[in-house]
Order: C-alpha cells, then structure tokens, then sequence
C-alpha cells in the first residue's frame, strides 16, 4: 500500500504544480495584456470615449485577474472560504479532488476498506495520507482560485465582442 500512496502523492504534487502553471501563465498574460493596453491608450491621443471606457474597464477586468491569480502563490495549508462537500461512496481516492476531502486516518481507512490495522507500516501511509490530504486541499484552492481569475480575464477579453454585438443591434 506504501506504494501506492506514494504513487498518489507524486500525482498530486504534479496537479500543484499544473496549478501553479496555469496561474503563472494567467498572471503574464494579464500584466502583458495591461501593459499593452497602457501603451496603446498613451500613444493615442484621440481615443473615442467608448473605447477609452472599454480600456479602462479591461485594465481593471485583468487586474483583477491578475491579483487573484497572485493570490494563488502565497502559501497557504488552510481556505476557510472553500466548502469541503461530503463524501460519497465509490469516490476515486487517487484523485486530489475527492481525497481533499478526507482526514489522514478516514483517507487510510477506506484505502484499506476499513481495516487499517492491516497494513505493516500504519504511521507512515498516516504520514503519507497526511501530506496527500493537504496537498489535494493547496491543488484543489489554486485551480479554484485560476478558475475565479479566468473569469475576469475571459471577460476582459469578450467584452469587445457583446459591445460589437449591441451596437450591431442598434443600427
């Protein structure tokens, strides 16, 4: 079982990762998106006014983002602001978004259907399940916290679009 719960924990210490990675990349996109926004509204004088609010109001959409995006990297074990659901039955316990939702000891017990005093090294898959459940909670906040960072950043973005859109609908 050692094996296995090592195999887990090197699983979800990668989504960390991907997590982190997706985040990263939101933050250079942001900040390359407001620095060319910058660069545009100051090399144009005579910007319509329309335009002018549409820019202003995608800086502070991607800023948004871009905090939020930030956010995700300061080190943090505890997110009081995301709900833990219940658990179900016949859940996969190797993915990091269903074993966040358990203690060490509950994790090791239904790994071991519900008779862990059969494993010959019971502290250490504690420790092991231990690190697994904190770890999946740290992965399962950042790729929330992209997914709420996304939001502002997609906006940003279509914006131009659904403003096209109405004035098309005007004419």
């Amino acid at each position: 079982m050692i094996d296995v719960l090592k195999d887990t924990l090197s699983k979800v210490n990668d989504w960390v990762k991907y997590a982190e990675a997706k985040n990263a990349a939101n933050i250079a996109f942001c900040s390359a998106s407001i620095w060319g926004i910058f660069r545009v509204m100051s090399s144009s004088q005579n910007l319509d006014s329309y335009i002018h609010a549409y820019l202003m109001m995608s800086i502070s959409l991607l800023a948004i983002g871009l905090c939020i995006s930030f956010i995700s990297f300061i080190p943090k074990l505890n997110t009081p602001w995301f709900k833990v659901p219940k658990r179900e039955k016949g859940e996969n316990l190797l993915y990091f978004g269903v074993a966040r939702k358990y203690s060490a000891k509950s994790y090791v017990e239904e790994l071991y259907d519900g008779q862990p005093e059969n494993s010959d090294n019971y502290k250490v898959d504690l420790m092991y399940a231990d690190q697994i459940i904190i770890n999946s909670k740290v992965a399962w906040a950042k790729f929330k916290q992209f997914d709420f960072a996304v939001v502002f950043t997609l906006s940003a973005i279509l914006s131009p679009l659904f403003i096209l859109i109405l004035k098309v609908c005007k004419k």
